[in-house]
């Protein structure tokens, strides 16, 4: 196993990678190489282009590139449980928002 993750290594394990609107990298090159022959700011696939950059600013070291995306999952699984399993809440005061995004302490007027 080598030391580092190339900008291949990305593109060959994202799902559906050959539905992306780009030309595959080349064996060899890097991340920060590959996001420099892409227009980021027309590039549609957000997530993609988040992972290119966690590897490129880990400069494709392995352990690290690991590290910074499970901490990412661990983000993402947080808001995805809080979303899921939470009521939402009023910036105000910390109460719970009613399916409309009103608060529901009666002392509150929040109407998000």
């Amino acid at each position: 196993m080598t030391t580092t993750v190339s900008a291949l290594d990305v593109y060959s394990a994202y799902p559906h990678s050959d539905l992306i609107d780009i030309v595959p990298p080349v064996r060899g090159m890097s991340a920060k190489q590959f996001l420099k022959t892409i227009d980021q700011g027309l590039f549609g696939d957000t997530l993609f282009l988040f992972i290119l950059r966690e590897v490129a600013d880990m400069d494709g070291e392995r352990e690290e590139v690991v590290r910074a995306l499970c901490r990412a999952r661990d983000d993402l699984t947080a808001v995805i449980e809080a979303s899921k399993d939470q009521p939402f809440i009023c910036p105000r005061c910390g109460s719970p928002l009613d399916g409309q995004g009103h608060c529901i302490a009666a002392v509150c007027s929040y109407e998000g």
